[in-house]
């Protein structure tokens, strides 16, 4: 623990600055990556197949997980099929029966794949379940990757970049707001300023992480909520100074999020045609959500 404490400018009494409250924060997501890296395991390669592995009879588990009992029977009944006619090529009736057989199975290939996909996009796209397995589970069902090159890739780094690097409101109309919250209020000046200026406290910040939902996604700090929840005294303590010292300074040193394009229809070269799910970090989260 004392190897991994970050060094926080202000314990010693001198008064910090932005460049300090960053530097806090990267001080913290490096504690949080080293001892990540001490106490996740390694993820093991996968060992080479063996004469064991393959032994005739062996279920194996479908690489596609769509394929579910149904797509088994089928395929199991179509093998029979093709067997059959495989034994007698000049029966009519057998050639028939075959080529019937496996219409309706890739039809039924075809469908359980599009219903897989559609639910899949839609827990995406509600909000309530975004996790990096379901966008890996995504991908492998889309057909062959597009090949993008560096020209394309340059054009939708531009375009996302201009999509949400603009500020939603101007600088004139954010002084404006401040300057008209000091006079178009009701509540004693006093009053108000004791009720926005009070320090966050540790209660608020264990309850906040007490809420936290496990299984979500993490941006460029790669900071899981697990890593929050599982955190102790001190490195809770450290946390509320550095959001204590955001809020003093109007700092926020999360601004930076990691957007995954997910396509809806259309030319897969065309960045219109892309719904961006932005992750952002999951430390800012809590602060926002303390807030």
């Amino acid at each position: 623990q004392a190897n991994t404490q970050p060094h926080d400018p202000s314990l010693a009494g001198t008064e910090i600055s932005e460049d300090d409250v960053i530097k806090l924060n990267q001080e913290v997501v490096r504690c949080y990556q080293l001892i990540a890296d001490k106490a996740i395991p390694k993820k093991q390669k996968p060992r080479s197949k063996t004469n064991r592995d393959t032994k005739k009879g062996k279920r194996t588990k479908p690489k596609s997980p769509w394929f579910d009992s149904s797509c088994i029977n089928a395929k199991r009944e179509l093998n029979a099929h093709a067997k059959k006619y495989g034994k007698n090529p000049q029966d009519n009736a057998l050639r028939l029966t075959y080529y019937n057989c496996k219409r309706e199975y890739r039809k039924l290939i075809k469908g359980k794949k599009a219903e897989f996909t559609r639910n899949l996009c839609n827990d995406i796209e509600s909000g309530y379940n975004i996790s990096w397995e379901r966008f890996k589970k995504l991908k492998c069902t889309g057909k062959k990757s597009t090949e993008l090159d560096a020209f394309d890739m340059r054009n939708f780094c531009n375009f996302f970049r201009d999509l949400y690097g603009k500020p939603t409101l101007s600088q004139e109309a954010i002084k404006e707001l401040q300057s008209g919250a000091h006079t178009s209020t009701t509540l004693p000046k006093s009053d108000l300023q004791d009720g926005l200026d009070l320090d966050i406290s540790m209660s608020e910040v264990t309850e906040a992480i007490r809420n936290l939902k496990k299984g979500k996604a993490v941006s460029e700090d790669l900071i899981a909520n697990e890593f929050l929840i599982s955190s102790g005294p001190d490195a809770l303590e450290v946390i509320c100074h550095l959001f204590n010292s955001c809020l003093q300074l109007g700092v926020y040193p999360w601004n930076t999020s990691v957007v995954t394009p997910l396509h809806k229809k259309g030319s897969t070269y065309d960045p219109n045609n892309y719904r961006a799910i932005a992750v952002a970090s999951n430390l800012g989260k809590l602060f926002s959500n303390i807030l």
